[in-house]
């Protein structure tokens, strides 16, 4: 310790003067490096929030756009098997349609959650069964339109015929011609064609009334099929509201579903039912 004390008295005092400088250098700069650590430790979790949050945000959009788009399909589907009775499917095939549905099913399961995604299938399943039921149904309706549609083509051929007898049974008349012989073969044609236009009309209008009649039992029956679609819509918007943070009364949104069916099933029973009685 005397060692010691005597190296520090030979120190001058100006040297202690520049030791002190140059130790609180050192204990500023180390003040200074704690804090900035401290700063760049938050600095990092802020940006990870941040980026968190951006990543969160550009999801949340993507999602919103495609569940969106699903549910633009979802609605067009119910359109299209409604109209099936009355679409040409002679040069496509009668799920082409259903085509967009699938393809925006595809998009959602790149964002969805499990949940989401597992609804959409049991949604898919039961179109794609559905699909396959209704191209059955289809069949007879598809025949009598064929039907309607050839006998109105033969209807307009006969009465064209029939316009251009007239025409020339009024130019006979009009110049005062006799041979009798021409008349009466005018009047021939005019009987023929005029027969056959009936027979055209009334083969048509069996047709129309096969069409009607096996339209309002298409119908009727694609209704009792739609419950079960219906509740599976449910439970797809529930599942996207989940997954959007949307608040929802998920019983009073299933319950609402069912009303809502039943007000459309009683209306597509009376509807038919009036058909019916005339």
């Amino acid at each position: 310790m005397t060692e010691i004390k005597a190296i520090i008295d030979t120190i001058p005092a100006p040297i202690w003067g520049i030791i002190g400088t140059v130790f609180g250098a050192i204990l500023t700069l180390t003040a200074a490096l704690i804090v900035n650590s401290g700063n760049n430790k938050r600095l990092k979790i802020q940006l990870h929030h941040d980026q968190k949050e951006k990543n969160t945000d550009r999801m949340n959009a993507m999602r919103r756009e495609v569940y969106m788009d699903a549910i633009a399909e979802m609605i067009k589907v119910g359109r299209y098997l409604g109209d099936l009775p009355n679409t040409d499917t002679s040069n496509k095939s009668m799920s082409s349609d259903l085509q967009d549905f699938y393809v925006a099913a595809a998009k959602l399961s790149l964002v969805s959650s499990d949940e989401t995604q597992k609804a959409v299938d049991a949604l898919g399943i039961e179109y794609s069964k559905l699909i396959f039921t209704l191209m059955q149904r289809v069949i007879p309706l598809h025949a009598a339109s064929f039907e309607i549609k050839l006998h109105t083509k033969y209807f307009d051929e006969f009465m064209t015929s029939v316009t251009r007898v007239s025409a020339e049974i009024t130019n006979f008349n009009e110049a005062a011609r006799t041979e009798q012989n021409v008349f009466a073969a005018l009047e021939r044609s005019f009987n023929f064609f005029m027969s056959q236009a009936k027979t055209q009309e009334a083969q048509r209008s069996a047709a129309y009334v096969r069409f009607n009649e096996l339209h309002a039992e298409y119908n009727r029956l694609l209704m009792l099929d739609m419950r079960q679609i219906s509740l599976l819509q449910v439970e797809v918007l529930i599942a996207i509201r989940r997954d959007l943070g949307v608040s929802t009364d998920e019983q009073h949104l299933r319950n609402r579903a069912l009303n809502h069916y039943s007000a459309i099933s009683k209306s597509v029973d009376d509807a038919i039912a009036n058909i019916q009685a005339h």
